[in-house]
């Protein structure tokens, strides 16, 4: 007996019931008949492989309608306006302002022009199966509308340019970024507990000091000593010992070498601002000092190539001059389009602060906090832990830098500048009804429809078109017709054997242009409110200004009146 072998059991009944009545259906189906009459594969073995009742199967194969098609007269939305708010949920959803479950009430409600109840959310969400709910992952306004396929194609052009100029080799390709870490913040473990506890603590510091390190990473899988950047105005010798240290004393960073025996891990350079972050003078000087001695390549000649951030400390005159004197080419990425474009950021900084959390929870555990003079003992066994060649490499292949890959960026990621373009977008893109189609330049018989215009006979035409410009905007595009195909007028004579068919002809196209009609209507709804919110947006901030124009009028007022209090909150 020829039967499907599904993928495994678990994968079978995970699916709802009336997705494996449909694949039970398709497999007999798909199985045939037998020569001696009967299906090779049989309503009870399909019911068995499929988790279906044996005679829920059978009534489906019977033409009888499913529980939706039975229960779809009583939904607040038909069919066709819920595909209209499904495809709205998804391009929402890629643009970065996804629909919650109260917004998604919202838009169902503006359609359906009543409120909906509090559980059809979950209803709708249980009949469309390709929608699912996903905690969000936040995103700066100012990252969504650079990361923009413009910007990312103008920084391709750059680096492919620079890469086939200068000879660039992996091993001299590299990325650096300054990283905080804090001193006492742990991360969540599983732990095991009283069956009977309700509520579990982890003991830790929780010293939120920030601590600035300095990384940079190789394409080949190199990664750079880390520098370490203390906050203060001395240098305490108990903080790890470096054999490097950079001190900042009032306007000079000064550099000495540590004579008492160091006990750094990392053999990291340490250096002592009164802020604790990169300036610019420190941003040259961990360019002399840790970059450039220890990058240099085997051959001389060779160039490097340094991309970073536009960070203020990276874009001086000194800094620059002295990368071009040392054969080092700098690349600075596109504003705020470094979660996607910088290698640090898209696949090393992640698995580092894991790491260095992890190692926070563990000293919790043993009641030792980590201060300014234990750091380097414990990110060390961080940096090591995280910074393998396999996740370096991973995150420059993810950038597109290495192997060189213009389209390592999905079109996806692109999806949330749409939100601040000034062209023309809709979350929705205008598409032709399928019911619809081109009409031949040489035709004559359509009678076309125009507000002041009918057709002049009673018979039914032929087809019935519609002037649509193909090319919106463009005045060289010549002006497409469509019309719907309708049967043409039958004769006197017609058998009713023919009058049925052309009636069930005309109800299919009625069942069409209605299904049509109600997606377009649901679209124009959503669009309306959409609208909304956006002259809110462009026009709040008008009526403020006019507000307190009329404030500055120049004319007696009564300053404690209720209106005017208003206006001044």
């Amino acid at each position: 007996m020829s039967e499907p072998i599904p993928s495994s059991s678990s994968d079978i009944i995970a699916l709802p019931q009336e997705s494996r009545i449909q694949l039970a259906i398709d497999a007999i189906t798909k199985a045939g008949s037998k020569l001696t009459g009967g299906q090779k594969l049989s309503t009870h073995d399909a019911a068995h492989i499929y988790q279906v009742p044996h005679s829920t199967l059978g009534d489906h194969m019977k033409g009888l309608r499913t529980r939706a098609e039975a229960h779809i007269d009583q939904q607040n939305l038909s069919p066709a306006q819920e595909e209209v708010l499904v495809k709205w949920a998804k391009v929402l959803g890629r643009c970065g302002v996804p629909l919650t479950h109260s917004t998604l009430s919202t838009h169902a409600s503006e359609i359906l022009g009543k409120p909906v109840g509090e559980s059809w959310p979950k209803r709708f969400l249980a009949r469309h199966t390709n929608l699912k709910v996903k905690t969000t992952t936040s995103l700066e306004k100012c990252h969504a509308k650079a990361l923009n396929p413009t910007a990312v194609e103008g920084f391709y052009d750059i680096l492919e340019a620079v890469v086939k100029e200068f000879g660039i080799k992996p091993e001299n390709t590299w990325n650096m970024d300054e990283k905080g870490v804090q001193l006492g913040i742990g991360v969540k473990v599983a732990a095991i507990i009283d069956r009977d506890q309700s509520t579990v603590y982890s003991v830790e510091d929780g010293n939120r000091e920030l601590v600035t390190i300095i990384e940079a990473v190789c394409a080949d899988g190199k990664a750079l000593v880390p520098s370490v950047i203390f906050q203060g105005v001395c240098h305490n010798l108990e903080w790890g010992r470096p054999k490097r240290i950079h001190l900042k004393l009032g306007m000079l960073l000064k550099q000495y070498f540590n004579p008492i025996p160091f006990h750094n891990h990392c053999i990291s350079s340490v250096s002592v601002l009164p802020k604790g972050w990169t300036d610019q003078e420190l941003g040259l000087k961990w360019l002399e000092w840790d970059f450039e001695p220890n990058t240099r390549p085997e051959t001389p000649e060779d160039y490097r190539l340094l991309i970073l951030d536009g960070h203020n400390s990276h874009c001086t005159y000194p800094f620059i001059k002295f990368a071009a004197e040392h054969h080092i080419i700098i690349i600075c990425l596109p504003s705020h389009t470094t979660h996607a474009l910088q290698p640090c950021d898209v696949g090393v900084f992640g698995p580092l602060a894991h790491a260095w959390k992890s190692q926070v929870t563990q000293a919790s555990q043993y009641n030792i906090a980590i201060m300014k003079n234990n750091l380097l003992l414990y990110y060390h066994k961080a940096w090591t832990v995280a910074l393998k060649p396999t996740t370096i490499k991973s995150a420059f292949r993810k950038t597109g830098i290495y192997p060189f890959d213009r389209n390592a960026i999905p079109l996806s990621a692109f999806e949330p500048a749409k939100n601040t373009t000034t062209q023309a977008a809709q979350p929705l893109p205008a598409q032709l009804p399928s019911i619809l189609v081109p009409t031949p330049p040489a035709t004559s018989a359509a009678t076309t429809l125009t507000p002041n215009t009918m057709p002049a006979t009673s018979a039914a035409p032929s087809s019935t078109s519609l002037d649509l410009d193909v090319g919106p905007g463009s005045v060289e595009a010549l002006t497409q017709r469509y019309h719907i195909e309708v049967p043409p007028p039958l004769l006197h004579s017609a058998s009713r054997h023919v009058l049925r068919e052309e009636n069930a002809a005309l109800r299919d196209i009625i069942t069409h242009v209605a299904m049509v009609l109600e997606q377009d209507y649901a679209q124009m709804k959503l669009m309306d409110l959409e609208n909304e919110q956006l002259h809110q947006k462009a026009f709040s901030k008008d009526q403020r200004k006019a507000a307190k124009k009329k404030l500055a009028s120049g004319q007696a007022c009564h300053m404690t009146a209720p209106e005017m209090m208003d206006v001044l909150a």
